[in-house]
C-alpha cells in the first residue's frame, strides 16, 4: 500500500463511503478505487484533484493527508526512489513510476540528503549538457506549486516540470527556471542548439528542483 492510497482508503472510510461509491464521485469503478488503495495501480497526477474534490479538500490540503503518511527513508533502503527517465531535449508525457507514491524502479542511497520527499530522474539527451550529461542521475526536491519558493525556486535553477494536460499533453521537461513579468515562465535549455519554452505558470502542473547531480560508475554505483 502507497501513502496516497492509504490516504485515500482512510478519507473515504471516515465518510462512511464504499470503493464504489468514492468511484462514483471521481469518474472510477470500484475496482479501480481499490486497486489505487492497495497500491496495484498509481493514481495519476491528473486523478489527485478529482479525488480532493471528492472529499471537500483543496488540493494542497489532499497532498498533505498522504504526505504525512510516506515512509521515512533511511540510507541503504528504501533510499531516494529513481522514478523515471527525463527528457531534456523535448516534452514527452510518460507515466513515472512514483513522485506521489516515493516508489521507484530502482533506488539511490540518500547521502547527505534529508528532504524526505527528494526523487530521482535518469537524464536523457544532451540538451543540458554541458551541465547534465545522458545517462546521469539528478537528484530533486518537489515543491508546492501553490506557494511562493523565492527562497528555493531562483532564477536560473535547474527544475523538473510536468505540465498541465491543456498544455503539451502534460508532458514533462529539464530545464533552467527563469521567471518573467504577467506570470510568465521560460525554461532555458543549457545547450544553445535547444530553443527555451515559454509558458504561464497556470501550465505549469508540478515543479521539482534540482539539488544534487550524481554520475554513474562502472560499477553500478552513484
Amino acid at each position: 500500500m502507497t501513502a496516497i492510497g492509504e490516504a485515500i482508503k482512510r478519507l473515504r472510510e471516515e465518510r462512511g463511503w464504499t470503493q464504489s461509491e468514492l468511484g462514483g464521485k471521481v469518474g472510477l469503478d470500484g475496482t479501480s478505487i481499490a486497486r489505487r488503495e492497495n497500491g496495484k495501480t498509481r493514481v495519476k497526477p491528473n486523478e489527485r484533484p478529482r479525488f480532493a474534490q471528492a472529499f471537500e479538500l483543496s488540493l494542497v490540503q489532499f497532498d498533505e493527508q498522504w504526505r504525512e503518511w510516506t515512509v521515512p527513508r533511511s540510507r541503504g533502503a528504501p533510499g531516494i526512489p529513481v522514478i523515471n527517465r527525463a527528457p531534456a531535449g523535448q516534452i514527452l508525457n510518460y507515466e513515472e513510476y512514483g513522485i506521489d507514491s516515493g516508489q521507484g524502479y530502482e533506488y539511490l542511497d540518500l547521502g547527505d540528503i534529508n528532504d524526505q520527499l527528494a526523487f530521482a530522474v535518469v537524464v536523457v539527451g544532451d540538451s543540458m549538457e554541458p551541465t547534465l550529461s545522458n545517462g546521469d542521475y539528478l537528484v530533486l526536491s518537489p515543491l508546492d506549486p501553490y506557494k511562493p519558493h523565492e527562497d528555493r525556486l531562483e532564477s536560473g535553477a535547474i527544475v523538473f516540470v510536468r505540465f498541465t494536460i491543456g498544455y503539451n499533453d502534460g508532458g514533462c521537461t529539464l530545464a533552467r527556471f527563469f521567471p518573467g513579468e504577467d506570470r510568465q515562465i521560460r525554461l532555458q535549455k543549457d545547450n544553445p542548439q535547444y530553443a527555451p519554452i515559454v509558458c504561464h505558470r497556470e501550465d505549469v502542473q508540478s515543479v521539482a528542483v534540482a539539488i544534487e547531480r550524481r554520475v554513474k560508475l562502472q560499477n553500478g554505483r552513484c
